[in-house]
């Protein structure tokens, strides 16, 4: 036998062999990476996704969070692992930022990683000290405009949520408000309670037990839609800065060569899964949209979150340090 054929049916056994592990996935328990650490947003998500795709697949699905390298480390990781469907990524917004904030990426976004589906989000709120005397948001731009560069806002810094989406909303409202970076957001919270700094972008959870004591005034919400945990608060987009949107999200990705019909069914079992009751509701009780889709709509949802993030970080010249 030549060696041609002999190398013909080694790579046949060994595709076989692939295609047979496909066919029975999963055998055994899953690692889901996550880009944030523990007890965050994104760790909740994550914590979520597996137990409810431990309870379809019938596996368990053990949680590493491995933060760092504004969520980079957790991705490299993922790029390097098998591609066999036992190792996947939980991303945020950072996944679709980083082409832009970063010089030199360690992989590439898109042609890298695999998407499995959109898993969730939630909205940030635009919230004011109510010593500033503003109580909407065309109050704001007003007096933004009035006073160019005089209101700051508070972010965890540069490339952060807050930042992006403060940055977003100068540029769309033709105002100019600026950054404050902290290196948490307790003594964000702090400075933005006592009037230190005037207003802040930052999520539900942390910040609406303050908007219902009075501490401060929720002017906006940043997503497409009205939030069901603050179904009073308008939109930014409806509260007059046409074209606002904003949103945290987190999503499922695998290594880039992960066989099609191991995609297929760990998005099958999302779809599934996140469509039931004891789910959404799960998710809504901490403030979360549960959401899924096919792999091609979250792709396409990724590259519009690249172009649109591309845009504001090029225009305001953001820039992170990862030295």
């Amino acid at each position: 036998m030549s060696k041609v054929c002999v190398t013909v049916l080694v790579l046949a056994a060994a595709f076989s062999g692939y295609g047979r592990a496909a066919d029975d996935y999963p055998v055994r328990p899953i690692r889901l990476i996550v880009t944030a650490a523990a007890g965050g947003n994104a760790d909740t998500v994550a914590r979520l996704t597996g137990q409810f795709l431990s309870e379809g697949l019938r596996q368990a699905v053990v949680i590493d969070n491995r933060p760092g390298a504004n969520s980079m480390l957790a991705t490299e990781m993922t790029v390097r692992a098998a591609p066999d469907g036992y190792t996947l990524v939980l991303v945020s917004n950072a996944h679709a930022t980083n082409p832009s904030l970063v010089s030199r990426m360690p992989y590439d976004t898109l042609k890298d990683l695999a998407p499995v589906s959109l898993l969730a989000t939630t909205s940030n709120v635009l919230v004011i000290n109510p010593s500033v005397g503003v109580s909407s948001i065309k109050d704001l731009i007003a007096m933004a405009r009035a006073k160019p560069g005089q209101l700051n806002y508070g972010s965890s810094g540069n490339g952060s949520s807050a930042n992006l989406a403060a940055e977003l909303f100068n540029s769309l409202a033709g105002v100019r408000i600026t950054q404050v970076p902290y290196k948490g957001t307790a003594q964000l919270l702090t400075d933005v309670i006592s009037g230190q700094i005037q207003l802040s972008f930052s999520s539900m959870a942390s910040i609406m037990p303050y908007v219902k004591t009075g501490k401060l005034r929720a002017l906006g919400t940043t997503g497409v839609k009205r939030s069901a945990a603050a179904p009073d608060v308008p939109t930014i987009a409806e509260a007059g800065v046409p074209g606002y949107r904003s949103i945290n999200w987190n999503g499922l990705l695998a290594p880039a060569a992960t066989p099609k019909p191991v995609i297929a069914t760990l998005n099958r079992e999302i779809v599934r899964q996140f469509k039931t009751p004891a789910a959404q509701e799960r998710f809504a009780s901490v403030g979360i949209e549960a959401l899924s889709g096919t792999p091609a709509e979250f792709d396409k949802f990724i590259r519009e979150e690249i172009r649109q993030w591309g845009k504001v970080i090029k225009a305001a010249g953001i820039k992170v340090d990862l030295e």
